[in-house]
């Protein structure tokens, strides 16, 4: 083995170690070995200003798009994107609203941009089923910036029969999946480029824009949020209150409601415990038979006292595979889901639109990987599916914030697999291959009976087979919502 191997062995020990401190060392090094890579690390250069913000109510109204061009940006906002006089911001944080300080929340639902300093700093969600993408056209001198692709897109005057664009469009799903497996530390940014544009998918971390378009990401670390079980579900408790206090905060564009998706899957039933115990109300589930099996939450939600709202599946009351469906048959309903970072699985939401239009949604989106008793899974949010990015085209369009609960107190996650396995815990296992400790002792302590849920791994959302040769289709579908007048096309 070359010394450069043994030293690439010992940083992956690192990076999976328990102990925090040698965890962030290693993910840190990571990081910085990233931004090396896609540019020579140097400063950000002369102060930017902004010079306009122009609300266009013909948009998504959670859609929003910054365009750098000699050193001034210019922000197009949707109706409900917060417009404050040092930012702008769609969606909630864990934070005091009228203080407009979402870059320093480590728990962002949602994106945007401040400008408190000399550069705007651009503030991605807390999570990978979403992010930010960064476009720069090195030949005009000009940055985009933007929760849509299809917008970037549309702004830059990209059609999918675009080179640059097909480019994108052939790389995005792999790189996607391969950065989502990486974690955040580890994440690859940039998707594609040519002899003109580059394009970089932005997750998690906020970043800045220097005025070559070179992008300049904030690194912080993992830090120990709980020990016990008591302190972990009080730290769940705590971050959702805040985010729910900023939901409703005198002065936003929309006052969002809570409602929690449930099943009879860990995940989903251990989040409406959570939303229930600071004050949640409301329920979603989805009514169907799959493969023989039913999963329908009502029973649960009525034994935490929460208000079910039932729908039909969007493929039906009975279905036989979910991994049979051909994406064709979906269009043009599966183009927003598919023209995304995902694979368009989402859309099995559809059917709820007006129940989580102006509401934060949250959901167990990653229990499955972190709340597992005998998880493998690293630190940095490392997805090793395709499933659940797939919200952002129909959250921007419906207007909702989304809060996949289990990435709080997640990041590191040695910690939450310790907890699991602690004896304390003993009782709330179950054994077998579905076995989630943590999120049974949640549901339990909350009054849900155990033989409720946890029983059957059940599965809602849809494979749609042939989403990959849909995917320029879609995109072109989406980018009609952002078409705006003209004076010269770049390209």
């Amino acid at each position: 083995m070359s010394i450069r191997d043994r030293i690439a062995a010992v940083l992956v020990r690192a990076y999976r170690s328990p102990r925090l401190a040698t965890h962030n060392v290693a993910a840190f090094i990571y990081f910085v070995r990233e931004e090396f890579r896609t540019r020579k690390i140097s400063s950000l250069g002369p102060s930017q200003s902004v010079q306009v913000i122009e609300v266009d109510h013909t948009i998504p109204p959670l859609a929003w798009i910054a365009t750098l061009v000699e050193r001034q940006w210019r922000f197009i906002v949707g109706s409900a994107v917060d417009v404050r006089a040092h930012g702008v911001f769609e969606g909630v944080w864990a934070g005091e609203f009228d203080d407009f300080h979402p870059e320093h929340s480590r728990y962002t639902f949602g994106s945007g941009a401040t400008w408190y300093g000399r550069h705007p700093r651009f503030v991605p969600p807390k999570h990978t089923g979403e992010a930010l993408f960064l476009l720069v056209d090195q030949r005009e001198g000009t940055s985009y910036v933007s929760n849509s692709l299809a917008f970037l897109l549309t702004e830059a005057g990209l059609e999918t029969d675009h080179n640059f664009a097909g480019l994108v469009v052939g790389n995005l799903r792999e790189h996607t999946y391969e950065t989502a497996m990486r974690g955040v530390d580890r994440a690859r940014t940039r998707v594609a480029s040519d002899d003109r544009f580059r394009l970089d998918l932005c997750m998690y971390f906020n970043f800045s824009i220097d005025q070559r378009g070179r992008l300049h990401r904030h690194w912080f670390g993992a830090t120990r949020e709980f020990r016990t079980f008591t302190e972990y579900r009080a730290l769940l408790e705590k971050v959702v209150t805040r985010v729910s206090k900023n939901s409703t905060a005198t002065g936003r564009r929309l006052t969002l409601d809570s409602i929690v998706g449930i099943s009879q899957g860990y995940d989903s039933v251990a989040t409406a415990a959570i939303t229930k115990a600071i004050g949640g109300t409301r329920a979603l589930t989805i009514v169907a038979n799959v493969g023989g099996m039913d999963d329908d939450g009502s029973v649960i939600g009525a034994a935490l006292g929460l208000s079910v709202t039932a729908r039909p599946h969007i493929l039906g009351a009975s279905i036989f595979d979910l991994r049979s469906v051909e994406a064709r048959t979906m269009m043009p309903q599966a183009a927003e889901f598919i023209a995304t970072i995902g694979i368009g699985d989402e859309i099995a939401f559809l059917p709820f639109e007006q129940e989580i239009k102006e509401s934060i949604f949250f959901t167990g989106n990653w229990g499955d990987a972190i709340w597992e008793r005998a998880t493998d899974v690293t630190s940095g949010f490392p997805a090793r599916v395709w499933f659940n990015k797939s919200f952002g085209e129909f959250r921007l369009r419906v207007g909702f914030a989304h809060v996949p609960l289990p990435v709080i107190g997640g990041r590191h996650a040695p910690s939450v697999k310790a907890l699991s396995n602690h004896t304390s815990m003993a009782s709330y296992s179950v054994g077998g291959d579905y076995d989630r400790p943590i999120a049974r002792r949640i549901a339990e302590e909350s009054g849900v009976p155990r033989h409720l849920f946890g029983n059957l791994k059940n599965a809602q959302n849809p494979l749609l087979v042939g989403y990959e040769e849909m995917y320029a289709e879609s995109i072109a579908i989406v980018m009609e919502r952002y078409r705006r007048p003209k004076a010269n096309s770049p390209v």
